[in-house]
């Protein structure tokens, strides 16, 4: 997204790093619409994206997931609260670069991990990657995707250190500030 009014948002981050509950908030403040593309892609696939990837694999989720973006691309007035995986594929990279104002929410690994450990909805919504320890599947995931986070995101934001209102508030204000995308990712 080149220097242009911003249209649309996405939030990008790895699980459990706030993208749905600020994205939600965010939208909120906007007066935008919310669009959780976890909570749609559950409801196309009529099943958890546990199930969904279990039956028929994560490069299936992925494609499911990469046509969401596509549709929710052409929309205006929208905050997205992405998958965490989203990144992985360029060319939604490209997408959501061209597309969006593209907020990265970061925090550290022992954040990551104590609220993925309380979220009731991890063992059912976000099955393993690896298939390895919650721990090192977490560190070795975050270690290939933050550079992806990084060269996509217009903005990054630390979700570790505030409360998800401040995280909203300190998005708009930067909006309202700006009204723009930079061209280079900005941290706050």
């Amino acid at each position: 997204m080149e220097e242009s009014t911003i249209q649309r948002i996405a939030l990008i981050g790895y699980r459990g790093t706030g993208k749905s509950t600020v994205g939600d908030l965010l939208a909120a403040r906007l007066g935008w619409d919310f669009v959780d593309m976890d909570r749609v892609l559950t409801q196309r696939f009529g099943t958890s994206i546990a199930h969904f990837v279990a039956q028929n694999g994560w490069e299936a989720f992925r494609e499911a997931e990469s046509a969401l973006l596509g549709q929710i691309s052409r929309e205006e007035g929208l905050v997205v609260a992405t998958g965490g995986g989203i990144v992985e594929k360029e060319r939604n990279g490209k997408i959501l670069r061209d597309c969006f104002h593209v907020v990265w929410l970061d925090c550290d690994l022992p954040v990551i991990l104590q609220r993925l450990a309380l979220d009731p909805k991890t063992a059912t919504q976000r099955p393993s990657l690896t298939g390895r320890h919650v721990q090192d599947e977490t560190s070795q995931i975050l270690e290939r995707r933050r550079p992806l986070y990084r060269v996509i995101a217009h903005v990054a934001v630390d979700s570790g250190s505030l409360s998800a209102e401040e995280i909203a508030e300190v998005i708009a204000r930067n909006l309202a500030k700006t009204g723009r995308a930079p061209r280079r990712p900005v941290e706050f």
